[in-house]
């Protein structure tokens, strides 16, 4: 199994392809369209983000995480906070090694 743990720092390619591969391969995974927007928000693409973190919330209404990125890219002009990018996994949970 893929483990997703990037830090955009380093290789934001890897990073977009393993975002992508995951909604291609889970489409229905709210967890994989909130770790493609989180990719997104970080590589400045605000609106691929707004896109996926929406999507990510048609699966999984209410996600309180999910509404606070979506604020936040509204409310500091289209950046999140950086920090390490950890895929949750297909189920949302974070992946173990």
């Amino acid at each position: 199994r893929l483990l997703g743990q990037f830090t955009l720092q380093s290789d934001t390619a890897a990073a977009l392809s393993f975002a992508e591969m995951r909604v291609e391969r889970f489409p229905d995974s709210w967890s994989a369209h909130e770790f493609l927007g989180d990719v997104s928000a970080a590589m400045g693409d605000t609106d691929q983000a707004r896109t996926h973190y929406r999507h990510s919330l048609d699966l999984k209404p209410g996600n309180e995480q999910v509404l606070e990125k979506l604020e936040s890219l509204d409310t500091r002009g289209g950046s999140l906070p950086h920090r390490p990018i950890i895929d949750p996994g297909p189920s949302g949970t974070p992946s173990q090694e």
